[in-house]
C-alpha cells in the first residue's frame, strides 16, 4: 500500500516491486543462486505494516523457508548507522515471527529460530565500498560488546544485470532525471521511458506502469509538501 507513506519515491517503488512473489523469488535467487529447490510457495512477506518514518519498520522483509531476510533499500548517502537500523528491524521482525507462531520464549523447549540475513542496497557511487558492515567492527573495534550483527552491502555493478542491479539502475536513472526536471511529472515519465528502452525492470514497468506512476506522483506530492513546511 502506498497511502500515508513518508518515505521517498524510489523507496516506495522498491517496496512495490518486491511485494510480488515472482520478484521476491528472483531477489532470493540472486542472493542464493545455489538454492535450486525454492518456489513462490516458500515465500512469505513479513514487511511490517507501519511505514511512518517516525516509527521503526522494515522497508522489506521476506521469510523464505528458514531464512528471515531484512532489507533497507537504495540508500543515496553513506551512513554506518545502517547496521543499527537493520538490527532494530530484525529484532522487531523476529519478535513478530515468534508472536505469530505462539512461541513462548520462557519455555525450556528450544524455540525454532530462522536464520537472519541483513541487506542494505545502495545506489550511490562510492569507491571501495566494503562487502559487509558489522556492528562491532564499526562501533566497537576495540571489543567490549556482546552483541554483533553483519549487514551485506549491495551496490552498483555494471557487469551484472540481475533484478537487484536493475533496481539500482532504476534509482540512478531517476536521480539523473530529477536533476534535470525536478519534482515534476516529466521526471517520472522520462525515468519510466528510459528504463523501458534500456530493459531496466522493463517487464515490471510495462505490466504496472499506471500503478508506478501513481506511487511516484503521490510521493512527489509528499516531497513538495515537506519543502513547504
Amino acid at each position: 500500500a502506498v497511502a500515508k507513506s513518508k518515505r521517498n519515491t524510489k523507496d516506495s517503488v522498491f517496496t512495490h516491486l518486491f511485494s510480488f512473489p515472482e520478484y521476491q523469488l528472483e531477489l532470493y535467487k540472486t542472493l542464493h543462486p545455489d538454492d535450486k529447490d525454492v518456489s513462490e510457495a516458500d515465500i512469505k512477506t513479513i514487511t511490517r505494516d507501519c511505514v511512518v518514518a517516525t516509527h521503526e519498520h522494515n522497508d522489506l522483509g521476506i521469510l523464505i523457508k528458514d531464512r528471515l531476510m531484512v532489507f533497507v533499500e537504495a540508500q543515496s548517502s553513506w551512513s554506518p548507522n545502517i547496521v543499527l537500523r537493520l538490527l532494530s528491524y530484525a529484532v522487531q521482525s523476529l519478535m513478530d515471527y515468534f508472536r505469530e507462531r505462539d512461541v513462548y520464549l520462557f519455555s525450556s523447549t528450544k524455540a525454532e529460530c530462522p536464520r537472519i540475513e541483513l541487506y542494505a542496497i545502495f545506489s550511490l557511487e562510492r569507491e571501495n565500498m566494503p562487502e559487509t558492515l558489522s556492528l562491532c567492527g564499526e562501533f566497537f573495534p576495540d571489543g567490549g560488546c556482546d552483541l554483533d550483527a553483519t549487514v551485506h552491502l549491495i551496490h552498483y555493478d555494471e557487469n551484472k544485470s540481475n533484478i537487484v542491479q536493475q533496481y539500482i539502475m532504476f534509482c540512478r536513472v531517476f536521480n539523473d532525471q530529477l536533476k534535470q526536471y525536478g519534482y515534476t511529472p516529466q521526471t517520472i515519465r522520462e525515468t519510466l521511458r528510459i528504463c523501458r528502452d534500456q530493459n531496466i525492470l522493463a517487464e515490471y514497468i510495462k505490466k504496472l506502469e499506471g500503478e508506478i506512476m501513481d506511487i511516484m506522483t503521490y510521493m512527489f506530492d509528499e516531497e513538495n509538501n515537506k519543502r513547504l513546511f
